[in-house]
């Protein structure tokens, strides 16, 4: 069931009557001065705005936690494949050397070169 949100304005042009019986449609009891409209007023306003930010700020779902565990997994991994940090130094457009440590090797073209070796 959905509510109507009230502005302040809206409520202020209202007579006392009708805020306390849009404060009992809401569940909402006032505290203070019962007989003073701005009391009934700022009571709606603060049960809509607890409202609103209980709406905006879900629970994590399924979806939420496994990403983040499996962001965590893949981190591990690539820990435990390369524990070294790269350095990607860009000589031109086509042309990168990737440093693994003391390490060099140079990607050309789309061919990656590394010691004795070349991978394409």
């Amino acid at each position: 069931m959905t509510q109507p949100v009230y502005t302040p304005q809206a409520l202020a042009s209202r007579k006392l009557p009708s805020l306390k019986q849009i404060a009992v449609d809401l569940g909402v009891a006032p505290g203070g001065n019962k007989t003073k409209r701005q009391t009934w007023i700022d009571a709606i306003i603060a049960h809509q705005s607890a409202q609103l930010q209980r709406i905006a700020r879900p629970a994590p779902d399924e979806q939420d936690i496994a990403q983040g565990k499996f962001d965590g997994y893949i981190a591990n991994q690539a820990q435990a494949v390369a524990p070294e940090e790269l350095t990607v130094i860009e000589i031109n457009p086509h042309h990168f050397e990737i440093f693994a440590g003391k390490r060099v090797n140079e990607k050309r073209c789309g061919r990656l070169v590394s010691g004795d070796f070349t991978l394409t």
